[in-house]
């Protein structure tokens, strides 16, 4: 009888250790999770975050907001920069969009169907 309920002591000392390590890993996550609060306080003061911080935090930091960058060949355009596509959707032109376009002027797409005529 001794050794069922020294077996049972020792899974309810297992368990509980096991919940405790558990509460301490969620008490860290919270801790760690970025909140709609923080997020506004940084984007606020972005400029005096982003001077203070050193060159990989800076990196990893343009990583994370930029998913890609498209460029123009070699002389093509004036401008180098064609499209930003970004991690995140930003509003612009009252839309909600995922990627900046650079293009300065006005551009035409023309499609032309062209037919041999027989005679």
């Amino acid at each position: 009888m001794t050794l069922r309920l020294d077996s049972l002591y020792d899974i309810i000392v297992e368990l509980e250790e096991k919940i405790e390590d558990a509460m301490m890993r969620r008490d860290a996550i919270a801790q760690q999770a970025i909140t709609l609060e923080g997020i506004y306080k940084i984007m606020v003061n972005f400029d005096c975050v982003y001077n203070i911080i050193s060159d990989e935090e800076k990196r990893a930091v343009v990583t994370a907001l930029i998913k890609e960058i498209e460029l123009y060949r070699n002389d093509e355009s004036e401008c180098p920069l064609k499209r930003i596509g970004l991690n995140f959707p930003v509003f612009k032109d009252g839309k909600e969009v995922s990627e900046l376009l650079w293009d300065k002027g006005n551009t035409v797409e023309t499609v032309v169907l062209l037919q041999r005529q027989n005679g």
